[in-house]
């Protein structure tokens, strides 16, 4: 699946309504409501988050397991090597917040991969905006 920085994931535009999703996606293997009462539909390898208020989508997270080859604009990840270092090194301002790294010139974030805990990887693609009020309070990630 190919991510465009603050544009959209695959086939999946940030802005989205549900519906939408639905006709180009059809139907997830599973939905839930997370603790921040967002709708999340649950595909294989990824899922597509939807924003609480708006209801558009403003995330789609993606697993490694599951979800195989991903592409971050031009940059090519197979979930093997370093990918935390690389996309740190390309974003060229990396900063942690509560055991993410977030990643605002490439538009997302990564958890699991600085900490050793593969049950956790996953690289989310965010909206513009998502991350921005926690960035005064965040550490720049030295890799």
């Amino acid at each position: 699946m190919k991510v465009v920085t603050y544009i959209s994931f695959g086939p999946i535009k940030f802005g989205m309504s549900e519906a939408e999703v639905f006709n180009s996606l059809g139907k997830p293997i599973c939905t839930r409501t997370n603790n921040e009462n967002e709708l999340e539909y649950h595909y294989n390898g990824f899922i597509v988050r939807f924003d609480a208020v708006s209801k558009k989508v403003r995330e789609g997270t993606f697993l490694p397991k599951e979800s195989g080859m991903l592409q971050v604009n031009d940059i090519s990840l197979d979930w093997q090597g370093d990918v935390l270092k690389e996309l740190c090194r390309i974003d060229g301002d990396p900063h942690e917040f509560y055991g993410y790294i977030v990643l605002f010139n490439l538009g997302v974030c990564l958890t699991g991969f600085h900490d050793g805990d593969d049950a956790q990887k996953a690289i989310s693609a965010f909206r513009k905006g998502d991350w921005d009020q926690f960035k005064r309070d965040m550490a720049a990630f030295k890799f």
